[in-house]
């Protein structure tokens, strides 16, 4: 008996931590594949009424809004995040090496198919960060602060998509 619950234990320390890792790692398709497809929307938004569709953080909370002339945005539809992560906040990704962050109310998608760029920064359950980079097309790739791509070592682009810096050359 005790060899079998020996076995059972061995086999419960390594089935768990996979598990967890699994969960991690769908949280994180999961709130990536939210972002591109609530971006899409945007754009699609913004493109079929021909007027500017912002997208704003509310306190975790993804907030599409048609802007039309001087009138008061009009909420279009919202996306939650739930789980593992948490939205912590928008930022304008760094114009220049080594720049810092800007942070957003908000960013836009625009009649002609394309989307300013954010980066989304979430918080794992553990409290560590992960950014979610949307470029102006909708693309979206994580990165860890640690391994942010540095716009002028590749050229004034990106590594997660196209979005090139509106004063590189």
């Amino acid at each position: 008996m005790s060899v079998l619950i020996g076995i059972l234990l061995l086999l419960a320390t390594l089935v768990i931590p996979n598990v967890m890792r699994m969960q991690d790692a769908m949280a994180m398709v999961t709130a990536k594949s939210n972002v591109v497809v609530f971006v899409a929307q945007a754009m699609s938004e913004a493109k079929k009424s021909s007027a500017t569709v912002r997208l704003r953080d509310d306190s975790g909370t993804l907030v599409m809004e048609s802007v039309q002339g001087s009138q008061d945005p009009t909420e279009i539809r919202s996306s939650t995040f739930n789980g593992k992560l948490t939205l912590e906040s928008v930022e304008m990704p760094p114009v220049e090496a080594n720049g810092d962050p800007q942070p957003l109310d908000n960013w836009s998608a625009y009649a002609d198919g394309q989307c300013d760029a954010a980066d989304l920064t979430f918080t794992t359950d553990t409290g560590s960060s992960l950014i979610l980079r949307v470029t102006k097309t909708g693309a979206a790739t994580w990165f860890t602060q640690d391994n942010l791509p540095d716009a002028q070592a590749s050229g004034g682009k990106w590594a997660a998509g196209d979005w090139v810096p509106d004063n590189a050359q």
